[in-house]
């Protein structure tokens, strides 16, 4: 949980790189971006956003926001769970895979 704190630009070390990240925004803010520089993106970042990305890869922070209360649920599997539980990492996400599971292709 992060509460009422920016957050530095930052890759999170410890997950593996093909784990996602699930970042959960509430609060009452009014205004607040979560910026990914690495991909040149600026997401909206509300209360009620939620936003998955590949957080050991792509740097990521919040500068700033305004009014409110900030909170932030992240969500993440460090990678030691892998090697404790013998557990093999998960492969890559291709958008060919959600097709084929929705019988698209």
């Amino acid at each position: 949980m992060i509460v009422n704190r920016i957050t530095p630009f930052h890759r999170d070390g410890g997950g593996a790189p093909t784990d996602y990240d699930l970042l959960v925004s509430s609060g009452t803010h009014k205004g607040c971006v979560l910026d990914i520089p690495d991909i040149g993106l600026t997401v909206n970042y509300l209360p009620g956003t939620a936003v998955l990305l590949t957080g050991r890869i792509l740097k990521h922070g919040v500068a700033e926001w305004e009014g409110g209360e900030r909170i932030c649920q992240a969500r993440f599997i460090k990678d030691a769970i892998h090697d404790r539980f013998g557990l093999p990492r998960p492969d890559w996400v291709m958008y060919d895979s959600y097709f084929k599971d929705m019988g698209l292709t």
